[in-house]
């Protein structure tokens, strides 16, 4: 072997190839499990995001793709439960509606939420599936969950009006069929659906007052700025206190797929867009997917 096919050899094994495995994603299967000082297990997606003291104590774990096995101990509301082990399992593309809090009153049908899980939940075995990210930023598992029978849960409670469709990129493996049993839900006025807030569309004017809901938000897209990472459908003039839609970068591809450019389709048009309205300077909805703006 000539020289300078071992130099190239080299740079290959201690460069490329750490480089390249660095850029794997989370899915790969591992993650870090750790306990707390109250005995809470906890899961992170890095070392570098537990707290320094419990580091040491952190065990590495690899979880496939699908099979893990759980049996459940406590359902505390309608998208989340604790397993007899001790994990906390938060429920992948479904929002149940909020229990009561210190920080806020219940929301619409979230006892139903929480019984519903409960009933179908409490005490059984079930099988995880994961997505793309594995934990979230509060230490909780991210997964599909299912019963021995089948039953897939997150499906069910949608289907049920237990819960409304939501997705966060890069987890919207099952967008498609969660979107078609939420219409389903809607049309038959189930669940959560029967409040009639859940369906009336509101004025562009109005999400400013509706922070931290679910609504259907209807008006005119007045302009369109294109800030390079994402496109900003504004609703007004300012857009720090009108209604913003945002549409990031790494969603592109499902719009242009259907034919649209974000940066110069909506201009001018009247639509309802739906989601949950979040305070970033003014008031904000973020779209995934094309199928959450309707123009009319």
């Amino acid at each position: 072997m000539s020289s300078l096919r071992v130099l190239f050899c080299i740079f290959v094994i201690y460069f490329l190839l750490p480089a390249a495995y660095c850029l794997l994603p989370t899915a790969y299967g591992d993650v870090y499990k750790w306990i707390d000082k109250d005995g809470t297990v906890n899961f992170a997606d890095s070392i570098d995001r537990i707290p320094e003291n419990y580091r040491k104590d952190a065990e590495k774990k690899h979880f496939p793709t699908a099979g893990i096995i759980l049996t459940v101990k406590h359902v505390i509301d309608g998208d989340t439960i604790i397993t007899t082990t001790g994990e906390k399992i938060r429920f992948l593309g479904i929002d149940a509606p909020e229990v009561a809090s210190e920080k806020m009153p219940a929301q619409f049908f979230s006892e139903g939420a929480k019984m519903a899980n409960k009933k179908l939940l409490e005490g059984k075995t079930i099988k995880l599936e994961f997505d793309i990210e594995k934990v979230d930023k509060y230490g909780r598992l991210l997964a599909y969950v299912y019963l021995k029978d089948g039953t897939f849960v997150n499906a069910n409670l949608i289907e049920d009006g237990s819960a409304r469709a939501y997705f966060i990129p890069p987890n919207v493996k099952y967008y498609s069929q969660f979107k078609k049993l939420e219409k389903e839900a809607i049309k038959n006025r189930k669940g959560l659906w029967s409040e009639p807030d859940s369906i009336a569309s509101i004025p562009h004017s109005n999400a400013i007052r509706n922070i931290g809901k679910f609504r259907f938000v209807e008006g005119v897209v007045k302009n369109i700025h294109n800030g390079g990472k994402a496109v900003h459908l504004n609703f007004g003039d300012n857009p720090d206190e009108d209604f913003t839609v945002t549409i990031f970068d790494r969603d592109y591809q499902r719009f242009i797929e259907k034919g649209i450019d974000p940066a110069t389709y909506y201009t001018g048009k009247k639509v309802i867009v739906y989601g949950k309205i979040k305070l970033y300077r003014g008031a904000e909805i973020i779209v995934s997917f094309p199928e959450d703006i309707i123009v009319r």
